[in-house]
């Protein structure tokens, strides 16, 4: 038997009759006339075969097929508003998911904060954080595995990804919290004196320091986690060479931080995506609250926000 001929109008209008209790009462609440209301309950139930109603000049109320029929009804109906309006919210982007791919420094300075406006303005958005190392995280994205991603850029990922710098943060040195005597200032030629705890992506920033230089590069500690590395510090093994950003990190609170001078060098934080690709629109919304939100982040001095924010 096709059902072809039952409307969702003749649906909705059976339920909402039954539950009002009323033809004028529900014409009201569907903004129809009674005409049309009592034409849509006579041609459902001329399509069953069945009375859905009794009526009388006082009173109206469900026969017995009605009562059966109205809970069915009143799930399908909720059932289709359900999935009509999920569909919706994912057209609109609200839904996502968003797959954020970063490193720890990103991941635990302004992302929370990021998240949690996410949550307060868009409630049904999956997010999805995805930890890796900067090296992998342009591969990452160019293959398809996150939709945007941050990360300082080489040359080679540059050719993989679209980017947009989103800030640069200076290099320092981000010392024990009870480390005496605490340097004014630091310079390269101080670091052979130090018993220095480096990271294993520094290699770029030694040669930068090594310019003009004569710094041991072999003497030092080396840790590629970020927690480790402060761990170390917090131990009083000796300060870490590490980005502005990275000491604005919530483990680093407390502990005193100390830009690098002579030269002066800055890593570039990047807000990359998958290159020539029109992102989602839930990629877009994050865009957004990210640019809306990075002013109000606090980071240790060094941090600089790229002026051209928000994207064009």
């Amino acid at each position: 038997m096709s059902f072809m001929n039952v409307t969702l109008r003749q649906v909705r209008v059976f339920a909402a009759v039954a539950t009002a209790g009323s033809f004028t009462l529900a014409a009201e609440q569907l903004c129809l006339t009674q005409s049309t209301l009592t034409k849509s309950v006579q041609e459902l139930e001329a399509f069953i075969g069945l009375r859905l109603f009794e009526r009388t000049t006082r009173r109206l109320r469900l026969t017995g097929p009605g009562k059966a029929f109205l809970p069915v009804a009143l799930r399908l109906l909720n059932d289709l508003d359900t999935s009509i309006a999920e569909l919706r919210h994912q057209a609109k982007g609200l839904r996502g998911p968003v797959r954020i791919c970063c490193g720890t420094s990103p991941a635990t300075t302004f992302m929370p904060a990021v998240i949690k406006e996410l949550q307060q303005q868009y409630p049904d958005m999956q997010v999805r954080l995805i930890d890796d190392g900067n090296d992998n995280i342009a591969r990452r994205i160019a293959d398809g595995g996150a939709d945007l991603g941050f990360c300082t850029l080489t040359a080679g990922a540059s050719a993989l990804v679209d980017s947009r710098r989103i800030l640069s943060a200076r290099m320092g040195l981000l010392f024990p919290r009870q480390y005496q005597p605490l340097p004014q200032r630091i310079t390269p030629a101080m670091l052979n004196k130090l018993r220095l705890i480096r990271g294993s992506d520094d290699a770029d920033i030694m040669a930068a320091l090594n310019l003009g230089h004569d710094i041991a590069t072999d003497s030092h500690i080396t840790a590629s986690n970020l927690a480790t590395q402060f761990s170390l510090v917090e131990a009083d093994v000796g300060p870490c060479i590490v980005s502005a950003l990275a000491a604005s990190h919530p483990s680093a609170t407390g502990m005193p931080y100390l830009l690098l001078e002579e030269p002066a060098i800055s890593r570039e934080l990047h807000l990359v995506m998958r290159k020539s690709e029109r992102i989602s629109p839930a990629a877009q919304i994050f865009i957004e609250v990210l640019f809306a939100t990075l002013p109000r982040t606090r980071f240790r001095h060094g941090v600089t926000l790229d002026p051209r924010y928000p994207l064009d």
